[in-house]
């Protein structure tokens, strides 16, 4: 169901001779399909959605933040969190207002403290299982290149001081 109207809505933004009986905006209707495309990504698999969302930020000159914040949301939804990242940082090299470049700067910082927010109450809940399960460390060496050795959350913390240490006063 939402896939066919993630379809039928792709079609009408990319007719030019399509008129909204209800008035919206082309822009409007961009927004209604980025909404439907990122809220239920597992309908929309066989959609390019990367082309669909590309084309919309090309269309718009301007209010085109929420395109790009829309297209990192779908891959984060799809667990691809470097590809989100990518996309919030090629969003912010080539918007042109102060408007888009905010909401794009605020929406990739929420999205890096939630990882660390994640990453911290992982690490947390490992400690207290390694307490109450008594773990020696004895792993046979079988597990060792899956363990987290915790260096992934400095990472992700220095990746966070970099990223608001570039924004703009």
């Amino acid at each position: 169901m939402w896939g066919e109207a993630a379809r039928r809505l792709a079609m009408l933004v990319n007719d030019d001779s399509f008129r909204s009986l209800a008035g919206k905006t082309k822009h409007q209707l961009w927004l209604e399909l980025c909404d439907i495309i990122t809220k239920q990504p597992d309908a929309v698999k066989d959609m390019p959605v990367d082309a669909i969302l590309r084309g919309g930020i090309r269309k718009f000159t301007d209010e085109v933040g929420r395109l790009w914040c829309s297209l990192a949301d779908y891959y984060i939804r799809r667990g691809l969190f470097e590809r989100a990242r990518d996309v919030y940082e090629q969003g912010m090299t080539t918007v042109v207002t102060v408007r888009d470049f905010s909401m794009i700067f605020d929406a990739l910082t929420q999205f890096e403290e939630s990882l660390i927010s994640a990453k911290m109450e992982n690490e947390a809940e490992d400690m207290e299982a390694d307490e109450v399960g008594g773990d020696d460390g004895a792993d046979g060496g079988t597990d060792w290149l899956l363990k987290d050795d915790g260096k992934d959350l400095d990472l992700r913390l220095a990746r966070l001081e970099w990223l608001t240490e570039r924004r703009p006063a």
